[in-house]
């Protein structure tokens, strides 16, 4: 009887073993789907998230230049139109000309000269667009490559030249003010 009591209580711790053993299993496999619906689910919630609130590229060859401007594009060389792609835009760089009192076309034209250059001193400036005294907008470089207007950032920036008095001491006026608004506009309502 003893013997029978024993195999008994073996038997017992055999299958309450063997439980415990099952319970640790199916325990496991709940974790794992609990961990691998929660990645899902957050990779889910990243790709809404950044569908929602991540700024769409825009191929800057499709922002319409208003009708005021007068597209007159340099002649590619390699001193002021490079005809490198720009293929992002990160910023709109806007400053003085160097000369004052130059107009919109005279600058223009400094640009496209730059094309005759020779010899190691060679000089590369443009720009995307230049604001003259009168407000007059002329573009020199198409929006789809870069142009030579700042140091580091001429890879990402679109440009944007105004010309100036020189009793004004390097301030925006009204007449600049009008022209380069309606440019910044069109470019952070095409390109945000």
């Amino acid at each position: 009887m003893e013997r029978e009591d024993e195999e008994r209580r073996l038997r017992r711790e055999m299958r309450r073993i063997k439980r415990k053993k099952e319970e640790r299993i199916r325990q496991l496999i709940l974790a794992g789907l609990f961990t691998a619906a929660s990645v899902i689910i957050l990779a889910a919630v990243i790709v809404l998230f950044k569908n929602l609130f991540q700024k769409k590229q825009v191929d800057p060859g499709e922002v319409q230049v208003p009708e005021y401007v007068k597209v007159d594009l340099l002649t590619p060389n390699p001193y002021s139109r490079p005809q490198k792609p720009l293929e992002e835009v990160r910023g709109i760089v806007v400053h003085y000309v160097a000369n004052p009192c130059s107009t919109a076309r005279e600058n223009r034209s400094y640009f496209e000269q730059l094309k005759d250059q020779t010899g190691q001193n060679a000089t590369s400036a443009s720009s995307h667009f230049v604001i003259g005294l009168e407000g007059e907008v002329v573009q020199c470089v198409p929006l789809t490559e870069v142009a030579y207007a700042s140091n580091h950032r001429n890879s990402d920036t679109i440009s944007i030249e105004c010309c100036h008095h020189p009793m004004r001491r390097g301030s925006f006026t009204t007449v600049h003010m009008s022209p380069w608004w309606s440019c910044v506009r069109i470019f952070v309502r095409n390109l945000s």
